[in-house]
């Protein structure tokens, strides 16, 4: 293991490399383009352009006046980004890992963008950062850890994207697009393999092209990824941390006419895998409960266990490398996700263009996890998940009155239906011991929801001059949640809390106005106002605790931009800043029930201000040689406090929003020369994420800045067109970092979700 000191110096001799490398460059470039010239035909030297669909249209990356980082699959190989959890890397003021909730397990996703997320994963609370594969919105958070295979290109839409992607894309939105099935041009694919670490061991093939000429189009894609985990249970071996999944994808796109394209897609992933560890960190304040289980249930469990006499829990268990887990329990994080689209687009002329899209997706998952990190299972969760959704878009869109106008109108319904089995077991067998009701703590809860949604919206951009535009556009949503839950306790074999139901709904209204401006051909200016909109819900009900339910999260957000092409298209810079009132804040706090226990209600926590500034820079001096450099500042605090919300958890007026970084810098280089007969390409990375509180009020969960570094070799050689061969490693300096604390008022535990070591893994891949 690399020692603290030697991973500081390392850390600040690659940041210093860069910093050189781009010093040196920079006096080697020429001046911007001035406006009107012609646009010169690019060499290998200059950046090319990159081509977004961010505002629902194909339109220049350094033309949308939006802040938005996008990534081909050429980037994301060389970066080594393989699972959606790694975006968090590419762009600024993103924070994205597992849920910052154990229960979601290893497959579940928590985005953040701005300081505007969501960690929890059950149902009815919604993310508020809007995943779209394909124009397909993902509801659930659970499943949303994507592995990205066969992915063309990845899109961060930072800020509200209320407007033109609607509803739960608060803080901004995540677009996947996949690879279309061509109509044309020869027969494609790949084939590859990986190895590395902890057994990793990955397969993957993919075939493109047509089955009639500019008639049948077809792609298949099917990936076998899995690796046994980083992370043990050192009573009985069990794997954790672990990744295990088959993924089929497959499409059909039919030239119904020259103006008239259908596209099927379909796509399965079969996930049987465990989650990741959650080992106790500290014990603090042991309830009388503990105790009370100490003396009681242990020694009964012990030799069954295969533990000592006199063995109990306590700080015997504690696991600071993070890698062991004590607990005994059969865990187990299983999932089957997929779906099917139709997309519809016709495209007669540029002044008229019409757009459908129906979809259909479905979601089963069985988790179960331990909590507390002892050989006792003082705190299980499982959660039996299912989840269905459907939804349909229609767009019309052109160009009008000489190209000025550029319009689109759109309609949208969305329906999901889903269900849940919530277990918990808290100190099991102490009942049994006391025959005490009050130490009856196991539950099992019931969820049932139906949520429906229907909007219209619009969106125009004028050019009141050659380069200067206007745009203005809002959408009108309403949402409605059907959600009914109940309690049974199955030690008493009685109901805990009889099933409740209600049916709140919202209407919403998100506006967005902006202007643009081109002083010159290659620099865009811009400002705009924009809201946001994420769903209520009814909170979950609890032993002694009603249920009650919590308002929309609303955001009102101020930001103004630069984009520029500088230096005969040598370097990119963009930059922007913001300022955001957001109301109503959605939290899922852990708390102490009445009756003993814990829970985790959501609740509307109260209102925050949200202010920062971003920035990247991409510098190509010559030929096979770049850099890039961004990262951004977030200053996310309360402004206002409900009463009662989250009192017990000791925030106030001024605390920092959870789960968000104070600041997120990265900076990457790349070179590529001729060697061997064949062209080598090395690849650092280098990201830098601010510290973080982790769970709102409690300053013992604020995680301290850390610096994770990436780097790859790559070798293509001329004799085997098509091949390549890579080594690539992930967090090389084996950084040890928790992406998830918090304590347990029930147990007096600490438990943390850490994030991954160091990962190395060799690749081959043949393109054909």
């Amino acid at each position: 293991m690399i020692s603290s000191s030697r991973r500081k110096a390392l850390e600040c001799l690659l940041g210093l490399s860069l910093s050189h490398l781009v010093a040196a460059a920079a006096p080697a470039l020429a001046q911007a383009t001035p406006a009107g010239a012609a646009n010169p035909e690019l060499d290998a030297s200059q950046i090319g352009d990159i081509v977004v669909t961010a505002e629902r249209r194909s339109a220049k990356l350094q033309d949308v006046p939006l802040a938005v980082t996008a990534f081909d699959s050429a980037a994301l190989e060389k970066r080594g980004i393989v699972r959606m959890g790694d975006v968090g890397a590419l762009a600024p003021s993103l924070e994205i890992h597992s849920t910052s909730r154990p229960g979601g397990g290893g497959s579940s996703i928590a985005a953040y963008i701005r300081g505007v997320g969501t960690g929890d994963y059950n149902i009815p609370t919604d993310p508020a950062i809007g995943i779209y594969v394909d124009g397909v919105y993902m509801a659930r958070s659970v499943g949303g850890l994507l592995s990205l295979t066969d992915v063309e290109q990845i899109q961060v839409l930072n800020g509200p994207q209320g407007t033109l992607y609607g509803r739960n894309t608060l803080g901004g939105a995540i677009l996947v697009t996949t690879r279309k099935p061509s109509l044309s041009g020869d027969m494609e694919g790949q084939v590859g393999a990986r190895l590395g670490n902890y057994r990793r061991r990955d397969a993957w093939a993919s075939v493109n092209g047509p089955l009639v000429e500019d008639k049948v189009g077809f792609k298949l894609s099917v990936s076998s990824l899995n690796s046994d985990g980083w992370a043990r249970q050192a009573l009985t071996g069990r794997h954790l941390s672990d990744e295990h999944r088959l993924i089929i994808q497959g499409g059909l796109q039919f030239g119904l006419t020259e103006d008239l394209s259908l596209i099927l897609s379909g796509d399965y992933t079969r996930q049987r895998q465990n989650p990741p560890i959650v080992p106790s960190v500290a014990l603090t304040n042991p309830s009388a409960r503990l105790a009370q289980f100490n003396t009681l249930v242990a020694p009964a469990l012990n030799a069954g266990l295969g533990l000592p006499a006199g063995s109990i829990a306590d700080s015997r268990w504690l696991s600071p490398d993070y890698k062991t887990g004590y607990s005994t329990l059969p865990v187990r994080d299983d999932s089957d996700i997929g779906g099917g689209s139709l997309r519809l687009a016709y495209t007669p002329s540029d002044s008229f263009n019409v757009n459908a899209t129906l979809a259909y997706r479905r979601l089963t998952a069985d988790i179960l996890v331990s909590s507390d990190g002892t050989p006792y299972n003082l705190f299980v969760g499982g959660s039996d998940f299912h989840d269905r959704q459907f939804s349909a878009e229609l767009t019309v869109g052109g160009k009008v009155a000489d190209d000025r106008l550029t319009y689109l109108v759109g309609g949208y319904y969305f329906r999901e239906k889903a269900r849940t089995v919530d277990t918990s077991q808290t100190f099991h067998g102490l009942y049994e011991a006391t025959n005490i009701a009050a130490n009856a703590l196991d539950t099992l809860t019931r969820q049932r929801m139906t949520a429906e949604s229907y909007a219209f919206f619009t969106q125009e951009t004028f050019a009141l001059l050659p380069n200067l535009n206007i745009t203005g556009g809002a959408r009108i949503n309403h949402d409605s949640k059907y959600y009914a839950a109940s309690v049974f306790r199955p030690q008493l074999n009685a109901i805990g809390v009889p099933e409740q139901a209600s049916k709140p709904g919202w209407t919403s209204f998100t506006p967005k106005l902006g202007i643009d401006w081109k002083p010159v051909r290659d620099i865009l200016l811009y400002a705009s106002y924009a809201k946001g909109f994420k769903s209520g819900g009814v909170a979950m009900p609890l032993l002694g605790v009603p249920p009650t339910s919590y308002d929309p999260e609303k955001l009102t957000t101020y930001e103004a931009g630069w984009k520029s092409t500088l230096f005969d298209r040598h370097v990119t810079f963009n930059a922007s800043g913001y300022i955001s009132r957001y109301r109503d804040v959605q939290l899922t706090s852990i708390v102490a029930l009445p009756g003993g226990g814990s829970g985790r209600p959501t609740q509307n926590a109260g209102d925050a201000h949200i202010s920062g500034v971003e920035g990247q820079v991409t510098v190509r001096p010559v030929r096979r040689l770049s850099f890039n450099l961004g990262g951004g500042y977030v200053h996310a605090r309360f402004s206002r406090l409900t009463p009662g919300a989250i009192s017990a958890l000791g925030a106030k007026v001024g605390d920092r929003l959870p789960q968000i970084p104070d600041y997120n810098i990265f900076a990457g280089a790349e070179y590529g020369f001729d060697a061997m007969s064949g062209v080598f390409t090395l690849r650092g990375d280098v990201k830098r994420t601010g510290k973080t509180q982790l769970t709102p009020g409690d300053l013992v969960s604020m995680r301290p800045a850390y610096t994770l570094v990436n780097a790859s070799i790559s070798y293509a050689p001329d004799w085997a067109a098509g091949l390549e061969l890579a080594v690539r490693g992930t967090n090389i300096t084996n950084r040890k970092y928790i992406v998830f604390s918090s304590s347990s008022p029930s147990t007096g535990y600490r438990g943390v979700i850490p994030g991954n070591p160091a990962e190395w893994y060799a690749s081959a891949v043949f393109r054909f």
